[in-house]
């Protein structure tokens, strides 16, 4: 495979002396990580989002840095390839060398960008992701302190008689499926970019399949740094199952998840995808969390403790 089948055609540009602020609301418009940074017809640098501080800078580090001048934070070393270049030459480029993507020209002009992220998900797409099915564990229940009339009857004071008390009724309140959700206050929902390649997606698809990720992902939103999905027609006219949805969990301190799930039909092939991306991140941040307690069971096996 070589960059042109992977590159993102029409990369978006700005000037060295605008301003920092115009730099982060045009990567929050187009969803994207990168500007390339051009003086005039002359490619001069790329700036990144994490050049700026990041999706999560802080309300006060955004006023410092959105008045400064993009010159003083862009990246001046800059790695370009032609769109025949295999993937293998091209992950050797950029090795050793900080940055964050690689720019596709052609007779002397950019035609496109290719990020790291794009890279490693299709070299990366021989290794294992989730294919069966996860049981929940069974739910543990309380011991039973006696039921009357199908409710749990409450110990302490009686009546008058002698008769036990039982709780007021409560009237559950249903919500129907169609009502939206309200996210809880103070939870920070994970950033969502969408890239599409060669398909179809408009703005309302777009959307819908951000809410869904983050419906799925909200509850794990301190151990994410960033999500990027990726949409793409690999068939185009030919048609086929030729949907494909890659979506890519940037984890803090972990191995990032990557999940591809492909099928005729672009709803179910992001449907599935965004189900087992799910599982997947919720195994990932479980085995973190229990690995303290393997690492003492087996420091205890080792000293012959029972």
């Amino acid at each position: 495979m070589r960059l042109e089948d992977i590159m993102t055609e029409g990369v978006v540009t700005i000037g060295p002396d605008d301003p920092v602020g115009l730099a982060r609301e045009r990567m929050r418009i187009e969803q994207i990580r990168h500007l390339v940074v051009v003086d005039g017809s002359r490619t001069v640098g790329i700036l990144s989002e994490r050049d700026i501080g990041g999706p999560r800078a802080s309300t006060r580090a955004r006023a410092r840095l959105d008045g400064r001048p993009v010159r003083d934070f862009m990246a001046t070393e800059i790695v370009a390839a032609s769109p025949r270049t295999t993937l293998r030459q091209a992950a050797n480029l950029m090795r050793g060398r900080t940055i964050g993507c690689l720019l596709v020209v052609q007779d002397e002009a950019v035609v496109g960008l290719v990020t790291t992220t794009d890279l490693l998900d299709e070299l990366g797409r021989g290794t294992a992701r989730p294919t069966g099915r996860v049981e929940k564990p069974p739910v543990r229940r309380p011991p039973s302190t006696g039921t009357v009339q199908g409710r749990r009857a409450l110990r302490g004071p009686t009546g008058p008689r002698g008769a036990r008390r039982l709780p007021p009724e409560r009237t559950r309140r249903t919500v129907p499926p169609s009502a939206p959700r309200i996210a809880k206050r103070g939870v920070e929902e994970p950033p969502v970019h969408v890239r599409v390649v060669g398909a179809i997606l408009s703005p309302e698809d777009r959307e819908m399949v951000r809410t869904k990720l983050t419906r799925r992902l909200t509850k794990f939103a301190s151990a994410i740094e960033r999500v990027s999905v990726r949409i793409a027609d690999v068939n185009g006219p030919k048609g086929g199952v030729d949907h494909r949805c890659v979506i890519k969990v940037v984890l803090r301190g972990l191995p990032s998840v990557v999940v591809e799930r492909t099928d005729a039909a672009l709803q179910l092939a992001v449907d599935a995808a965004v189900r087992a991306t799910g599982m997947s991140v919720h195994r990932a941040i479980r085995r973190r969390r229990l690995k303290p307690l393997h690492h003492r069971k087996s420091t205890a096996a080792e000293a012959g403790v029972e």
